[in-house]
């Protein structure tokens, strides 16, 4: 198979072609990665923030935010922590985080998203991560909901987090599952069946932001471990739920009606299989610096 120029980020292994032209996987840990940073390979980016994605995501978001910091309070105290949530989208991460207690700010690069975080009197700076003007060691937590994958160099990103973070800080990471049901579904169809669209469309191919990467519990600990991060804690987070599901399956180029209709069913009725029984496709894990 064509190997690409870069190595694996995670364990420093070979990456080779991997179901599609523009996906490449090492063959030592499973680290996925695609070439969605070239905009020519990406197509038109034509999907971003819509209203649609934010009342089909709000629900989702806010249950999965009250799931990841009742795991950080097994670890620490949440009261008065000084938490930056990159990436925040319209603020539902910080809407939770405020409500225990903690000192909140954002990062968000697209307008309408942090307009919406700012309406609800969250401090959202316009940009995107690492941002240099943030003080070294200034921040007890650092946060990354669904947009760690999409970020070109996670090793610089990393070293960012380590540089704002105090002794003992905490790094929190949100993202796509390799092994979650939804994916190894669509990269099996793929493959078998030469159906590319879900692949795609698991990978956000033609979005403003596609992912760069996909990982599994056990790459995204070596790659978090070979930035000078501790594992403190993990476990699986739901990737779906039925409050939102329909304006979701109804957004993007391929949500015709037919097809969003027979998703929606076949969902709808082995949603409690997909819920509490069968691998979720996102993963949440906790790290942090090592404590003075």
């Amino acid at each position: 198979m064509q190997r690409w120029n870069s190595s694996c980020p995670a364990c420093g292994g070979v990456l080779v072609r991997h179901v599609q032209d523009w996906v490449a996987r090492c063959g030592d840990c499973g680290l996925e990665r695609s070439a969605l940073a070239d905009a020519v390979v990406n197509g038109q980016a034509d999907f971003g923030w819509t209203k649609n994605t934010f009342d089909s995501l709000e629900a989702l978001r806010l249950a999965n935010a009250t799931r990841t910091l009742d795991l950080l309070a097994r670890h620490t105290e949440l009261e008065d922590l000084a938490l930056l949530d990159v990436g925040c989208a319209a603020g539902w991460f910080l809407d939770i985080a405020r409500n225990r207690g903690m000192r909140t700010e954002g990062i968000e690069p697209y307008p309408d998203a942090a307009a919406r975080a700012r309406a609800k009197g969250h401090d959202v700076r316009d940009s995107t991560f690492p941002l240099p003007e943030i003080p070294d060691a200034s921040l007890d937590a650092v946060s990354f909901n669904d947009v760690f994958e999409h970020l070109p160099d996670p090793l610089a990103a990393l070293a960012e987090v380590r540089r704002v973070l105090r002794p003992g800080g905490f790094l929190i990471l949100v993202m796509p599952d390799s092994d979650g049901t939804f994916y190894r579904l669509a990269r099996l169809s793929a493959l078998r069946l030469g159906a590319t669209g879900p692949y795609e469309r698991m990978w956000q191919r033609g979005y403003q932001s596609p992912h760069l990467f996909y990982v599994n519990k056990a790459n995204l600990a070596m790659l978090c471990g070979r930035a000078g991060f501790l594992p403190v804690d993990e476990r699986r987070l739901p990737s779906i739920a039925l409050a939102g599901l329909w304006t979701r399956l109804r957004t993007g180029r391929s949500a015709n009606l037919a097809v969003s209709s027979v998703m929606y069913a076949g969902i709808a009725a082995t949603y409690p299989l997909i819920r509490y029984v069968l691998p979720s496709d996102i993963l949440l894990q906790i790290h942090r610096i090592e404590p003075v």
